[in-house]
């Protein structure tokens, strides 16, 4: 029996992708799961925030969870020696991206997340979006498109507390296809412990919206 190498997959990954519009054609309304079942951990990376040197972690499919959440990614953070954040990355499939959506498990406390979303020039959006602080199961919806068709008005969302941005057109704008989706903790998170771990499960990408 053959097993397909890392790099098989991620290219057998890459061809399911693009295969959801072929050049030239326009979006279509449909969703995109971006975890997958059989292997969650699967096209997701790990990173400790390394430009702020101290924090350790993990990410890892966590299979004890309740078993209505499953498949379920837990990004643990350790910020006991310093650093400043830790992070949990997946690429976004090439299409136009309407919305981004998951159920998040939090620590009790914790109001709001970060989300890094990179755009097609490369441009790196970072958001601070609103959660709850019940510290159980919630499910978070940030509809991208009407977020910058609406950014700078009166209509923005009050979902997102902040949005920064930088490099590439570094014009504050989304130009789509997107290239990768990031969830990140920092060493506030986790209060004066500053350590643990924050529960992702059901991803998806919303397109054409």
């Amino acid at each position: 029996m053959h097993h397909a190498t890392p790099r098989r997959r991620r290219a057998a990954f890459a061809l399911v992708l693009a295969g959801l519009l072929l050049p030239g054609q326009p979006a279509i309304a449909g969703t995109t799961s971006l975890i997958d079942p059989a292997n969650p951990a699967f096209n997701w990376r790990f990173d400790n925030g390394r430009e702020f040197p101290g924090a350790k972690g993990s990410l890892a499919a966590d299979a004890s969870v309740e078993a209505q959440y499953r498949p379920v990614l837990r990004l643990d953070g350790d910020f006991t020696g310093g650093g400043n954040y830790v992070q949990a990355g997946s690429d976004l499939p090439p299409v136009a991206l309407g919305a981004l959506s998951f159920a998040v498990k939090a620590p009790r406390g914790m109001e709001q997340i970060t989300l890094r979303l990179i755009d097609g020039t490369g441009q790196c959006h970072q958001f601070n979006l609103r959660i709850e602080g019940h510290g159980e199961w919630q499910r978070v919806r940030f509809p991208v498109a009407r977020y910058f068709e609406r950014a700078g008005t009166s209509a923005a969302l009050e979902l997102v507390k902040r949005h920064e941005g930088w490099g590439g057109a570094k014009d504050g704008k989304w130009h789509d296809p997107g290239k990768a989706l990031y969830i990140l903790v920092g060493r506030q998170s986790f209060g004066d412990a500053l350590k643990g771990s924050l529960w992702i499960s059901d991803i998806r990408a919303d397109v054409g919206e």
